[in-house]
């Protein structure tokens, strides 16, 4: 019998992704699953999913992230996503996070300023690697618990060609006011007091 339940497929099945337009919606309903939620995962997110409103007769959440449609009247951070997630580390583990974060960071933005020349002139390589270091900034930015600047990178990801230095600088500059929010909120929070498991 428990080798059965393991074996039936779940009643649901999403997907968990910092890619949520309508387009990546519907490749992941082409692949099977039954909806998406948007990164960051709040709590209370896969219950809101599974009971939720229904496109085509599946459940489907997008995140906050995908709905507030003025970048700059948005937060720079997003407290419920620091609290629900590094937040509830104790203090060692908030600093490597952060060290983790600012290193990945670094990545990306080198990598998007490296192929930004190819990109505005729709070179096929830099292409691709801009739109994935665009991707990995926003996922990794997500995950933290920054707010502007992720959205402000998934409007990059459609920006029109005369819009991309622009945005690109309004990126930077989104990144650049947050850190040192986000450094404040995790290191001078109270030291975690998460329960046993």
């Amino acid at each position: 019998q428990y080798v059965s339940q393991l074996n039936a497929r779940p009643e649901h099945v999403f997907a968990l992704s910092a890619y949520d337009s309508q387009s990546d919606v519907s490749l992941y309903h082409a692949a099977g699953f039954d909806g998406l939620i948007a990164k960051p995962l709040r709590s209370g997110d896969l219950a809101a999913a599974i009971s939720g409103g229904n496109r085509h007769g599946r459940p489907f959440l997008t995140g906050v992230a995908a709905n507030v449609p003025d970048a700059e009247t948005r937060p720079l951070l997003d407290p419920s996503v620091i609290q629900d997630g590094p937040g509830q580390a104790d203090d060692f583990t908030r600093e490597r996070i952060l060290r983790s974060y600012r290193s990945n960071l670094s990545t990306s933005l080198k990598d998007i300023s490296r192929a930004l020349p190819g990109y505005i002139s729709q070179k096929s390589g830099s292409v691709s690697v801009f739109l994935d270091a665009l991707h990995a900034l926003r996922s990794t930015s997500l995950s933290v618990g920054l707010n502007r600047a992720p959205y402000l990178a998934k409007q990059l990801r459609n920006a029109q060609q005369d819009e991309i230095v622009d945005a690109v600088a309004s990126l930077l500059h989104a990144v650049r006011e947050s850190l040192p929010l986000l450094e404040s909120e995790l290191l001078d929070m109270p030291v975690a007091s998460v329960a046993p498991r």
